[in-house]
């Protein structure tokens, strides 16, 4: 009897260090809400009396013994339920707290001039762009001078279309560029085979550390807020998210990339409503420097070669607010994401085909439900239904996931989401903000009002940036400009939305 009491005691005292484990935890996470974690306390609370008396007050070796036994197992359900709060924490953190820019440069030479052993010296004429991207671009010159040891022979350029075209005419042997402008190139008329003419025989990665002063957004309207009397509640900020895709894959994010998906995300969290604003990825936008005094046009695409904020402050111009948040995500983390959930169903508005390598992929009018591969390509589809009808594919996906990540599926596939957001996601929205987010789903499981809309444009000809050529664009229908920015002021004034005749599809 002896032995079976010390076995139960040495069994409730790992409990009871379990135990404080776990409070700490879920007091750190902050992610249960008062309300349950009170319900929670006194089932606790019953529960370990209970196994006092077994433990303690039994004069049975059967009920002793017992006893024992449901300590170590509440132990394991606590031990568990601290992993995934932790993990929960951990992932939490990490993606809003990234601390590091990558940006991949690379130097390109003609394919049918070099072989593997070709080597780069300083005898070379080396081309650069004269401003874009200049400081990543000047960190590797500096360093290749100092493998070479000597000075580099550089050339400036003010366009990307001039640089390599310098390059196919043999003005210069090699250019040094940041490798994600060379997609830029990949879709222009005239450079569509660029890619197989290029070899790249050298790469730097550039890791910057990011600095924790954001940049001042687009200046918009102060609107004065009415200040709350006192028994009015107290009320929840709204804000504003740049949902972007980029258009990259691997375990790391690239901080410059072209932004395949442009989707703001305006919520109320007092309403409960959200506007899914999607903007074509070819508009014809100004882009949005930090020194507010350049007039530069370009597609809305192209702003995210300049940096995340860049795309979010030429949004903030468009739509005059401000773009509080971002969330970024590259095409491995995307497919990641949708496998972890267990797939997604998509509402589709039309019945349409798509290739992607050597795979052709079907999707029906309707429901359509998508693993990550085929999400991938349900929102990249381009060449079947154009522009325009890709945005609202966009928000048509960006539904499901909210739908998915409201139900139970979000909990059941819990630790395969947390694992899939590692290195291929992340945003800027704090990590309070998402916890009351969280605390608040959990806690009265709201119903959300969730409308999309997406702006319009005609197909034309122009300048842009980026390229220094005329290129396809969409010059924006300023009316549907006009009718979104209406929808974010009645979102943000706690109007009820509801979604606007849809704009005609392009066919």
């Amino acid at each position: 009897m002896k032995k079976t009491r010390l076995f139960s005691v040495i069994s409730f005292i790992v409990l009871i260090a379990v135990s404080i484990l776990f409070g700490y935890h879920v007091y750190r996470s902050q992610l249960i809400p008062e309300r349950l974690l009170l319900l929670a306390l006194i089932l606790y609370i019953i529960v370990f009396c209970l196994l006092v008396l077994l433990v303690f007050r039994s004069k049975q070796r059967f009920l002793t013994v017992l006893g024992g036994i449901l300590c170590l197992a509440l132990c394991v359900v606590l031990l568990a339920t601290t992993m995934y709060f932790n993990r929960a924490v951990n992932a939490a953190q990490t993606i809003t707290t990234t601390k590091t820019e990558v940006s991949n440069v690379s130097v390109y030479m003609l394919s049918d001039r070099t072989d593997e052993s070709t080597a780069l010296t300083v005898e070379m004429t080396y081309g650069i762009l004269n401003e874009q991207d200049r400081a990543n671009t000047d960190k590797v010159i500096d360093k290749l001078q100092e493998e070479l040891e000597g000075s580099l022979n550089i050339r400036p350029f003010d366009s990307l279309s001039g640089l390599f075209d310098a390059l196919l005419h043999q003005d210069v042997d090699a250019v040094i560029v940041n490798s994600a402008f060379l997609q830029l190139l990949n879709e222009t008329e005239g450079y569509e085979n660029l890619e197989s003419q290029l070899r790249e025989i050298h790469k730097v990665q550039v890791i910057e550390e990011k600095t924790e002063e954001k940049p001042a957004p687009t200046k918009k309207p102060v609107t004065v807020k009415p200040e709350k009397t006192q028994s009015e509640p107290e009320k929840k900020d709204c804000f504003i998210v740049y949902l972007s895709g980029i258009d990259t894959r691997g375990s790391q994010m690239i901080e410059k990339s072209r932004s395949d998906v442009n989707v703001l995300a305006v919520v109320n969290p007092n309403t409960h409503q959200i506007l899914l604003l999607t903007t074509p990825r070819d508009y014809y936008v100004t882009l949005q420097f930090e020194d507010y005094q350049s007039y530069i046009k370009d597609k809305l695409t192209h702003a995210g070669m300049y940096g995340v904020q860049v795309s979010m402050d030429t949004l903030g111009l468009l739509y005059d607010i401000d773009v509080d948040y971002y969330f970024r995500v590259n095409f491995t983390g995307f497919v990641d994401i949708v496998n972890a959930l267990g797939g997604v169903t998509v509402e589709s508005e039309s019945e349409f085909w798509e290739r992607s390598g050597p795979n052709l992929y079907h999707f029906y009018e309707g429901p359509n439900q998508l693993n990550g591969e085929e999400s991938l390509v349900f929102v990249r589809a381009r060449e079947a239904i154009g522009d325009q009808q890709r945005g609202r594919n966009h928000m048509a996906f960006i539904r499901a996931v909210i739908d998915k990540a409201t139900s139970s599926d979000l909990l059941r596939n819990f630790d395969d989401i947390v694992k899939s957001v590692e290195g291929s996601f992340e945003t800027s929205m704090p990590y309070d903000l998402i916890r009351d987010l969280v605390k608040d789903q959990i806690e009265t499981a709201p119903k959300w009002n969730i409308v999309s809309y997406a702006v319009s444009g005609d197909g034309a000809s122009a300048q842009v940036y980026s390229l220094d050529i005329d290129v396809f664009v969409f010059l924006p229908n300023l009316t549907t400009v006009e009718t979104a920015k209406g929808l974010i002021q009645q979102v943000l004034n706690g109007e009820e939305i509801v979604a606007p005749e849809p704009t005609p599809r392009p066919w």
